[in-house]
């Protein structure tokens, strides 16, 4: 067994700023939000996860964070539909090598590769209409 240096060795705690650990927690959760891609519901539990390790009462609110998180992507991030196994995205390629129709399915129904539905199946709605079209999968 190798004896591992103490990370925490000459760690001293009143020099330690809680507003930057508050700030750093906050920016991992955001960059996490990012790169895996999680869902709101996944995304808040681990927020309310942290602000309870980092025991601050003025720790942010969730709902705010969110909203900056929707307002900075708004106009820089496109939501394109998936095939809800990942094989395609549902987009017409612009790529000037990329213009066969293989690659252009922005407005196909179902997955060219396994068939899968791209949408939700239609409810009738109490007013006699259908649910509107909802996308079984989408990414950014």
């Amino acid at each position: 067994m190798v004896d591992e240096e103490d990370p925490f060795l000459g760690f001293d705690p009143t020099g330690f700023d809680a507003d930057k650990q508050m700030a750093t927690c906050a920016a991992l959760v955001i960059d996490w939000i990012g790169n895996t891609k999680s869902t709101w519901v996944s995304a808040e539990d681990v927020w309310a996860m942290c602000e309870t390790i980092c025991s601050r009462s003025d720790f942010p609110i969730f709902h705010r964070v969110k909203q900056l998180v929707k307002d900075y992507m708004e106009g820089r991030m496109e939501r394109i539909g998936m095939c809800p196994t990942g094989h395609v995205a549902y987009y017409d390629c612009k790529h000037p090598l990329l213009q066969d129709p293989k690659y252009q399915n922005a407005d196909a129904t179902e997955c060219p590769v396994c068939g899968e539905e791209r949408y939700l199946p239609r409810t009738l709605l109490a007013n006699g209409e259908l649910s509107p079209k909802i996308e079984v999968k989408v990414g950014w």
